[in-house]
């Protein structure tokens, strides 16, 4: 007969076996996501559908990442659930490259977000080369430039 403090500590190891890692994005199965992206530069924009800075700013920002397709643009939405975030992008007719989940901020924590909305210009190894705290004007010509940094030698 196996003692209960056995049982105990094999059902927690299990349980925390399944629990995603949290430390990443989740996509929309649940699986955590690879960020930084392990080859090429990428900019990640964290936000969320609680943040009225967020709301206003992610129509211009999804508007320049259609118009810069060549510049690859993640946005990490600090929400519970992908219900939120589908019903907030489709309510406001909002289609972006790519949607990731950060469900408790850790991902936000890891890359030293303090507000949202932030957007972090990624260099070759997940190098942080730019940060941008606050709303940015995605229609100001200088923002290409500033986004394009991740991937000048």
């Amino acid at each position: 007969m196996r003692s209960p403090r056995l049982l105990l500590i094999a059902a927690v190891v299990a349980a925390l076996a399944c629990e995603p890692n949290l430390s990443q994005p989740l996509d929309r199965s649940g699986r955590p996501v690879q960020v930084p992206p392990v080859n090429g530069t990428a900019v990640l924009h964290f936000w969320g559908t609680w943040c009225a800075p967020c709301r206003a700013e992610l129509p211009e920002l999804a508007a320049f990442a259609a118009a810069h397709p060549e510049i690859r643009i993640e946005t990490i939405a600090i929400d519970p659930s992908f219900a939120a975030v589908d019903r907030f992008l489709e309510d406001r007719a909002i289609a972006l490259q790519e949607v990731y989940l950060d469900p408790k901020g850790r991902v936000a924590r890891r890359f030293g977000v303090k507000v949202v909305p932030t957007t972090l210009v990624l260099g070759s190894g997940g190098t942080i080369v730019a940060r941008f705290r606050g709303k940015m004007n995605w229609r100001d010509p200088s923002t290409l430039k500033e986004m394009s940094r991740g991937s000048s030698p």
